[in-house]
């Protein structure tokens, strides 16, 4: 469904922003169309993206959706931080620690961290 008939001269034809040529009454127009919520996804674009969201749509998103598009107005800058990536520290349990062989122990068979195979090999 049409949503917006642009006036000649007012908006050119841009399909990844949703700016389409049709002809209209007879007259070729930039329409735009009104997006589908079914259909509509979102993407995590990176930041430093060589040749911004334009070449991200294009390389990953047109091969599978041909018609897909953005809207501009709706596109969010911001930075994900994997606040576990950066601030967990790993605690391993008690019963591991004791079986790391310190520089004194003689290097053998690990005890209590992994479990044992209840079959015969």
């Amino acid at each position: 469904m049409i949503s917006r008939v642009h006036k000649p001269g007012k908006a050119e034809a841009d399909p990844l922003r949703g700016l389409f040529e049709a002809a209209v009454d007879g007259k070729l127009r930039v329409v735009e169309y009104e997006p589908d919520p079914e259909l509509r996804d979102t993407e995590q674009v990176p930041l430093m993206e060589e040749g911004g969201i334009q070449a991200f749509l294009k390389r990953e998103v047109l091969p599978h959706a041909p018609d897909a598009w953005y809207d501009p107005d709706s596109v969010k800058t911001g930075y994900e931080i994997s606040f576990t990536r950066y601030f967990y520290k790993r605690n391993p349990c008690a019963r591991c620690r004791r079986s790391v062989p310190t520089p004194s122990q003689p290097r053998g068979r690990p005890t209590g961290c992994l479990p044992r195979s209840s079959g015969s090999a």
